[in-house]
């Protein structure tokens, strides 16, 4: 029986955020009921030296630091700490999540948090929390990180030690956007050059990856599907909709660019009223985007459903027409697969990953902030949905990405690793 330790970067489904890690979550449950023996680290990183530093230093004039500091006292923070400095695995717990066994640690950051700043800390973290794991359930055969900032680069420092080989699957659209600077990226390119095998979620990507660091050993991996939607009958009869129904589901910030959705939207409207846009999510974007809605007179076509949990994606993606996608960048669309997988033609953007899924069996893409053109290609889908066959963009959707292939192919890529 091998055994394979999953190290997300973003931790593993924590309690304040369940879609953290959701992906790789996913991953290890196909994995043991494959009869792999599976474990999960999931490292955490909250309050900092100087925040209690501050803290302190804040109650002793009596004022409050305007942090979490203030819902404790002076000792609780002195404790707090010297124990999350010097104590560090008393912040670790475990749990067995659906036969995974599970390490959480709470860690320290060691100086004020930065974005992809923080791999010093988070690494030492990460170390205390494996160790911890490896004493207690013994040394995995692979270690499968997700993300080299910081999970690969925990696996580097783990494999430099221990001499576990490992994996590292990229996934975060950071290296696309430039969102790295130059310190950051030579860490990346040392966890990526010792690692046994280097994976991207999308082909786009991984050319996009072994152009940046002048190699070429990405290899595409995509991810799979949720179990729970794939199980699901999609068939169950939809109610016809009074007017056509597109339905849009993304975090709202900038890279998703839902201000060109919108604005083609108004174009869609001016040619035909029986259209309507429901659009799911939250995020940074949202009085802006509401605002965009009522600027632009739309307020009885477009209609903004929040956030939504699993069951309400289900229950919308069931009941719409047909889905769209305005993305500037995608590293894998996870929203599109599970569209497709409920038998949704979709209308994409050409965001990197859609280009390679969507074709005219399953939809229309179009380029990136081209509002005219995205419009456009929703009158035409407006026309011509009822020649999208659902039963074939279903098959098409589980033979790329459900369980079966995603197990073939990483069952083949752990053996030969190790």
């Amino acid at each position: 029986m091998m055994h394979v330790l999953i190290i997300p970067s973003e931790g593993f489904v924590p309690d304040e955020d369940k879609l953290a890690g959701i992906f790789q979550y996913h991953q290890a449950v196909i994995l043991k009921e494959a009869g792999y023996r599976v474990g999960a680290l999931s490292v955490r990183l909250s309050f900092s030296v100087p925040m209690i530093a501050k803290g302190i230093a804040f109650k002793l004039i009596g004022k409050k630091a305007g942090n979490a500091t203030d819902e404790k006292n002076i000792p609780e923070l002195m404790r707090l700490g010297f124990k999350k400095f010097f104590s560090p695995k008393e912040y670790i717990k475990t749990e067995t999540l659906d036969g995974i066994k599970v390490y959480r640690i709470d860690g320290l950051y060691r100086r004020k948090p930065a974005n992809n700043k923080n791999h010093l800390s988070w690494i030492k973290a990460g170390m205390h929390c494996f160790e911890n794991y490896l004493e207690k359930e013994g040394r995995p055969d692979i270690i499968h990180a997700h993300d080299a900032i910081y999970a690969g680069m925990l696996a580097e420092r783990i494999h430099a030690k221990y001499g576990i080989k490992y994996l590292i699957t990229e996934h975060s659209s950071s290296f696309a956007l430039g969102a790295t600077d130059a310190g950051i990226l030579r860490r990346v390119r040392k966890a990526h050059k010792s690692a046994a095998g280097l994976f991207a979620v999308s082909e786009a990507f991984a050319q996009l990856l072994n152009g940046m660091f002048n190699f070429q050993r990405f290899c595409y991996l995509p991810n799979v599907l949720d179990q729970y939607l794939e199980r699901t009958d999609y068939k169950q009869a939809k109610t016809s909709n009074a007017k056509f129904r597109f339905l849009h589901i993304a975090v709202f910030k900038p890279v998703k660019d839902q201000q060109t959705l919108i604005k083609a939207f108004k174009l869609v409207v001016k040619q035909n009223e029986d259209v309507e846009l429901l659009i799911g999510g939250d995020g940074e974007l949202v009085d802006e985007l509401h605002s965009l809605v009522q600027k632009n007179s739309l307020q009885n076509h477009i209609r903004f459903l929040g956030r939504l949990n699993r069951d309400e994606v289900i229950e919308q993606l069931k009941a719409c027409d047909a889905f769209v996608l305005s993305s500037k960048y995608e590293t894998f669309g996870l929203v599109i697969v599970e569209a497709m997988l409920f038998g949704k033609p979709v209308i994409a953007t050409r965001c990197g990953v859609s280009q390679k899924i969507v074709d005219d069996k399953i939809g229309y893409v179009v380029e990136v902030g081209d509002e005219e053109a995205l419009a456009e290609a929703m009158l035409k889908m407006m026309k011509t949905t009822e020649r999208y066959d659902a039963d074939y963009i279903r098959n098409f959707t589980i033979e790329h990405f459900g369980k079966e292939r995603f197990l073939q192919n990483l069952s083949k890529i752990y053996k030969e690793a190790v």
